[in-house]
């Protein structure tokens, strides 16, 4: 008996304080015949008894409790952690949608410097065909330069043969003229040169020669 009124001190401490350790009560009678039992204790051992089995259920009670408080600690731990990965995972979401549109963004422009290759693309092609078409031109214009400039050359030639020819002629005609000129006037190359001192008196006499003859 005394070790159930012992548990049911551990038990009924929490509730209604610690009894003194002084505290005891005896047995029932069944247990002690021979000891007579006052009426209170007698009642008193009778409540312990009888609500021995309530007082571990109130300690079963409480250490429910503890443990509900415990859980409910872990449950709001939890939620503060659920919390947290949800914040993360909203700012996750924001990144993801920010690199989604610089994705966009870059397929856009993508899709624009691809655009431009290919304006660029058929743009080569025709300006590749000029291009030869004008070096096409620029050769046969450095073709007729050159043949030009034979032609020059032809035409130089052919004037230096020219002019050497009428300065052979002219060197034959005046030779003939100065070795004809005194037999036609009947006197020396002297005398002539005598008479036409001044070029005027000379240009004069070759005047009325010219007319004379």
């Amino acid at each position: 008996m005394k070790v159930g009124l012992h548990k049911a001190r551990q038990c009924f401490g929490a509730i209604f304080g610690r009894l003194p350790h002084s505290f005891s009560l005896p047995a029932p009678a069944i247990f002690q015949p021979y000891r007579p039992l006052h009426r209170n204790q007698n009642d008193l051992c009778r409540w312990f008894t009888a609500n021995l089995f309530l007082a571990a259920d109130y300690a079963r009670y409480y250490k429910t409790i503890s443990l509900c408080r415990t859980e409910h600690a872990r449950y709001h731990e939890t939620i503060s952690l659920c919390r947290t990965e949800h914040a993360r995972y909203h700012k996750m979401i924001s990144l993801c949608r920010t690199e989604h549109a610089r994705y966009h963004k870059t397929i856009s422009l993508c899709r624009t410097e691809h655009a431009r290759y290919h304006e660029m693309n058929s743009l080569c092609p025709a300006e590749h065909a000029r291009y030869h078409e004008m070096i096409s031109l620029c050769r046969t214009e450095h073709a007729r330069y050159h043949e030009m400039n034979s032609l020059c050359r032809t035409e130089h030639a052919r004037y230096h043969e020219m002019i050497s020819f009428c300065r052979t002629e002219h060197a034959g005609t005046m030779k003939r003229f100065h070795f004809a000129l005194p037999s036609m006037l009947g006197t020396s190359t002297t005398a002539l040169h005598a008479r036409f001192e001044s070029p005027i008196t000379a240009f004069c006499c070759q005047t009325r020669l010219v007319r004379s003859t």
